[in-house]
């Protein structure tokens, strides 16, 4: 019985430590990414947009301080297209910033509401929606499998008729 019970301890044990190291990697891997990421951007200097035309060809929008340009990439070669003026450009991290704030708020009272009606047996306009649309959804799905059932019963039938084995 005591050995059993050490090898269980040496099994979590190992377990145990198995996950720290998997912990620590994730850890570690997030680290640098975001160095690795904050190194290469530039501060004045950013692509926008880029667009594959084929194997190694590539368009670039390329974003210079407060000025657009497109650019061409082939290979080894970079060409300048031209300057392009962008009037209703908006900086996409703005908008990540503001999208990626958890709002706390609706979050709890929409879980507040729910529980509510859970409690009281009230139902909402959109749970109310929700259910006339899965009815709509159980009922064609039944007149569905009913016209299959009627189809195969006749398949099955004419099968028979047409098979030369005798009984």
């Amino acid at each position: 019985m005591n050995n059993g019970g050490s090898v269980l301890i040496e099994g979590l044990l190992f377990i145990l430590a198995f996950g720290a190291i998997l912990f620590l990697a994730y850890i570690t891997t997030r680290l640098v990414a975001g160095k690795a990421t904050r190194a290469m951007k530039g501060q004045y200097i950013e692509i926008v947009e880029t667009v594959n035309l084929g194997m190694d060809k590539k368009i670039h929008l390329v974003k210079v301080d407060k000025q657009f340009i497109l650019i061409a990439t082939s290979g080894k070669n970079i060409e300048f297209l031209t300057n392009v003026t962008l009037e209703n450009y908006e900086d996409p991290e703005k908008h990540e910033k503001k999208n990626n704030t958890f709002d706390f708020k609706a979050f709890l009272d929409k879980y507040i509401q729910f529980n509510k009606n859970n409690y009281t047996g009230e139902k909402n306009e959109s749970e109310v929606g929700r259910n006339n649309t899965q009815n709509t959804i159980k009922q064609s799905l039944f007149g569905h499998m009913d016209l299959k059932g009627r189809f195969s019963g006749e398949k099955r039938k004419s099968e028979d008729e047409n098979t030369n084995e005798k009984n």
